[in-house]
């Protein structure tokens, strides 16, 4: 490879990480980089198998460099690879202090919750969403979570539980959330109690919930 490709290289690898201090959604763009370097190469491949092809029955006197045209999907594949794997590693804290308002709280583990799914922070999931839950949990049975900003932050963070109880809260809370005019609570309530019906084995109702099934470097994701 040439300094000045190791140096792009470079150049992009350090680019993406920066981002990832400051962006959480530097995780979905790394995975479509990874996306839009595989097609890239399947179709830098197809080009090249064509135009050999038309060399060797004589309709083009020679075919493309495939070593040189595979840089770029590479350049992207790596600086893909590295922005998921930085956003894996690095992340702030689940959980706030203790000691901030519940709102605050409440507002934090929100925050949280929605940058590790944009950031793609699959290796450490399901441990920090315990910990919010647990958290909320326990707010929740102190009576503390009662303006409506709080309930549908708290249903979110119950959306994403394991256990029937998590999901009816996440559909009472989110309920009561968007009776009281939080009108980013109108489609949540509805995902919380068709996941509520099929956590008791039940058919769901608006027809919110579908499962698809990747996955990446051995662990599955849905």
């Amino acid at each position: 490879m040439s300094r000045r490709y190791l140096f792009l290289l470079a150049a992009a690898v350090i680019a993406i990480v920066v981002l990832g201090f400051f962006f959480e959604t530097t995780g979905l763009i790394s995975y479509g980089l990874i996306v839009v370097s595989v097609w890239l190469t399947m179709g830098i491949l197809a080009a090249w198998l064509l135009a050999l092809g038309f060399r060797k029955i004589r309709l083009v006197k020679r075919s493309f460099s495939l070593k040189t045209t595979l840089k770029l999907p590479l350049l992207l594949f790596l600086t893909g690879i590295t922005g998921i794997t930085f956003m894996n590693f690095y992340a702030p804290i689940a959980l706030p202090s203790t000691t901030l308002p519940v709102s605050q709280q409440l507002a934090y583990m929100y925050e949280t919750d929605q940058g590790d799914r944009f950031a793609l922070r699959f290796r450490t999931l399901k441990e920090r969403d315990r910990q919010r839950l647990q958290q909320t949990m326990v707010l929740y049975e102190q009576g503390l979570i009662e303006t409506p900003e709080d309930q549908y932050h708290a249903a979110m963070i119950f959306q994403h539980g394991t256990e029937v109880k998590h999901y009816e809260l996440a559909y009472l809370l989110a309920k009561q959330a968007s009776e009281s005019g939080v009108a980013e609570a109108d489609g949540l309530w509805q995902d919380a109690y068709d996941r509520w019906m099929l956590a008791q084995g039940k058919p769901q109702r608006y027809g919110t919930q579908s499962t698809v099934t990747f996955t990446i470097w051995g662990i599955s994701l849905e």
